[in-house]
């Protein structure tokens, strides 16, 4: 099975985690890594690297992260060399919810990040009022 990481800044990623468990039940192989505003990089370095080794389970781990560029993201990248993962940044619920569903149908980390991109892009709408359309 792929793990899945969540990276982010305060705790967005263990607060999503609780989110889905809340409409899925318990979920196993998914983790957070929370960067709090008084820790080194280094922290957070050693930290998401404990993590990725827990959740790996010879299958890789999808690590998502909350912005492109911020600590959470870099730190990632930065492991690209050394593990067996795959980063993408920016994440929602309905992307955490499909990963936990599908992640077992995929064995390959690597499709299973261009999925869950192709995947979050799709579930994004703006949603208009219909009475709008009335006033034209």
């Amino acid at each position: 099975m792929i793990g899945i990481l969540i990276a982010s800044h305060g705790r967005l990623g263990e607060e999503m985690i609780r989110t889905a468990e809340f409409i899925y039940g318990e979920m196993r192989g998914i983790k957070s890594a929370n960067l709090n505003g008084n820790e080194s990089i280094g922290v957070m370095r050693e930290r998401i690297i404990k993590l990725i080794d827990d959740l790996d389970e010879g299958d890789g781990v999808l690590i998502l992260t909350d912005i492109f560029g911020g600590t959470p993201f870099n730190v990632a990248i930065s492991l690209m060399n050394s593990k067996r993962i795959e980063v993408v940044a920016g994440f929602t619920l309905a992307m955490i919810l499909k990963l936990v569903t599908v992640r077992n149908e995929v064995n390959n980390v690597h499709e299973l990040a261009k999925f869950i991109v192709e995947y979050g892009r799709k579930k994004i709408y703006f949603a208009e009022n219909p009475m709008n359309q009335n006033r034209e």
